[in-house]
């Protein structure tokens, strides 16, 4: 028995999201062993249409349906499901799993509206967590366009089934205390950050005036410069014109030079040192999949490369390839412990880039690292040679520490320190821009 307005698209909707996802069927059928024949499929159709009619009823299956579809969080819930029937097929699993878990408790609540009112909410609340934790979890592991020409039709984030299993693989993840969960949110944010850096960056072309700076370049000179060369202006301010133009010391428009949007591979080597447990492995690693997303979007090749004292097992994704979610998975839940080592990260970098030249060549290096470690002159030396015979750049970011001084930094084309996860800013930058300067 159904307690709301449903037509014949509910119905179909409802047939094709149950052939997807089994656990639907499973759902109905316990509810209605419970008393409650129908409520699953009234539950999907209510998160799925934008506007949705209850039929009046007195038992708790009608009161359930009318006391849902007046609340405040299922109007927010279906913000976030409507049309969309992979989240609509998540919500009422919830849904139904925290009524099946009430149900013993709810014969003859039909009589009492406000005991079933506080259900609904939360029950919507509870499906609301559960499609962003999905969402999340889906756009990480299975990608939001991941690889070329899978954009299209892309209206929907994922499809039914995915969504499903991308939340049982993090439920099901062998790294305690939700910390994929966590890195996989984080990511979200990243991703964002990431399309705004390049966004900005690719509309920027030569000549674009992005601040001031000093100089001598007659074309760039402010006004309030060129005003002591006007006619009638004092003397000294000429004098004065001209020893700042000696010095190249006046102010001139900083332009932006030309950029090109670069497709050369990414090589990370990653820190997964003792100390960078806790937010910085989350940060860091949600970094790692903006990077991954970047190189699988733009058809470029990507490498990955833990390391503490030792250097672990290096990931390396071709050109074109889409990485399967349990291999994203294997690398999100690794974590090396021990002491930092930069040499041999930093060799095994080279190494890999020298050994896979058909899909590595020219690739940039984004070292990210918490901690301190020294490297020899003559290491430095032959990084220097080898990078310049190959065009190979290193981006350093510095996390978790203001440290004045770091011997990656003769090493490195950029270096950027992050002395708190909230001064992110100039890092993301920097590992956004690769490719684009």
């Amino acid at each position: 028995m159904s307690y709301l307005k449903r037509d014949s698209y509910d119905a179909l909707a409802w047939d094709f999201a149950s052939q997807d996802v089994p656990e639907l069927k499973t759902a109905s059928a316990n509810l209605a062993l419970a008393g409650f024949k129908g409520l699953a499929e009234d539950a999907f159709s209510s998160c799925l249409r934008a506007r949705v009619e209850a039929i009046p009823g007195t038992g708790a299956h009608a009161v359930f349906i009318d006391q849902l579809l007046g609340t405040r969080e299922h109007a927010t819930l279906r913000e976030r499901t409507r049309a969309d029937e992979a989240a609509c097929s998540l919500a009422t699993l919830e849904i139904s799993r925290v009524l099946l878990a009430a149900s013993p408790g709810l014969a003859g609540a039909g009589s009492n509206p406000d005991a079933l009112r506080a259900l609904a909410r939360h029950a919507c609340r509870v499906a609301l967590e559960a499609c962003e934790r999905a969402d999340d979890a889906a756009k990480g592991l299975y990608g939001e366009g991941w690889g070329r020409g899978t954009h299209e039709g892309q209206a929907r984030s994922t499809n039914r089934r995915s969504l499903i299993e991308a939340r049982d693989l993090v439920t099901k993840s062998r790294r305690s205390g939700n910390v994929v969960q966590a890195i996989l949110r984080e990511a979200g944010r990243l991703r964002r950050i990431r399309d705004r850096v390049r966004a900005e960056k690719s509309r920027r072309g030569p000549g674009c005036v992005v601040g001031i700076e000093q100089g001598a370049d007659p074309a760039k000179l402010l006004p309030v410069e060129l005003a002591a060369l006007a006619p009638g202006a004092p003397p000294a301010l000429a004098l004065d014109f001209a020893r700042r133009f000696s010095e190249r010391q006046l102010l001139q428009v900083k332009t932006q030079e030309t950029t090109q949007v670069g497709r050369g591979p990414i090589v990370v080597c990653l820190d997964q040192s003792g100390s960078m447990a806790g937010p910085l492995e989350i940060w860091s690693k949600a970094l790692v999949l903006a990077l991954l997303e970047l190189a699988s979007q733009e058809g470029r090749a990507f490498a990955l490369i833990p390391f503490s004292d030792t250097v672990g097992k290096t990931w390396i994704v071709p050109a074109n390839a889409k990485p399967s979610p349990g291999e994203i998975l294997n690398q999100l839940e690794a974590f090396r412990d021990g002491g930092t080592d930069f040499e041999a990260p930093l060799a095994g970098a080279l190494g890999v880039i020298e050994a896979n030249a058909g899909q590595l060549r020219s690739a940039d290096v984004v070292f990210v690292t918490d901690g301190l470690a020294p490297i020899s002159p003559e290491f430095a030396q032959a990084w220097e040679t080898r990078t310049q015979a190959r065009g190979t750049k290193l981006h350093t970011i510095l996390i978790g520490t203001s440290s004045a001084a770091c011997d990656l930094d003769p090493l490195s084309d950029s270096a950027v320190r992050v002395p708190t996860l909230s001064d992110e800013g100039d890092a993301l930058e920097s590992a956004f821009s690769v490719g684009l300067n």
